[in-house]
């Protein structure tokens, strides 16, 4: 990003640019603070956590790269519902990506292990 930056508004103004940036960061993260502390008022702690989770889901969504494994601990905290669990496994697969549950142990694409 730095030398992006760079590239772009050249040495004299760089710093001015970083200064900015950083400035437009802070206050979005104060923003970000600010609101889930009104939702977390409004609709409770569960609402918070609920909405950090769907947000992290999907920036791992966004960066994931083939060879990468998303582990996961159970199942039903992937998604709301069958659906959105199997489009979320077949974003995955689109992307080259594998899924690995814990609990139980389980990843798709492999055959079931037998259990006698």
């Amino acid at each position: 990003m730095a030398a992006l930056t760079l590239g772009l508004v050249g040495r004299e103004r760089y710093a001015d640019r970083v200064a900015r940036n950083e400035a437009f960061n802070h206050a979005g993260n104060a923003v970000n603070a600010a609101l889930a502390a009104f939702l977390g008022y409004l609709f409770g702690l569960g609402y918070v956590a609920a909405a950090i989770g769907v947000m992290a889901l999907a920036t791992v969504m966004e960066f994931i790269r083939p060879d990468d494994e998303l582990v996961v601990v159970k199942l039903d905290r992937l998604g709301r519902s069958t659906r959105d669990v199997l489009n979320l496994v077949h974003e995955l697969e689109k992307k080259g990506a594998a899924l690995t549950v814990l609990d139980p142990t389980f990843r798709p694409g492999t055959p079931p292990a037998r259990s006698w």
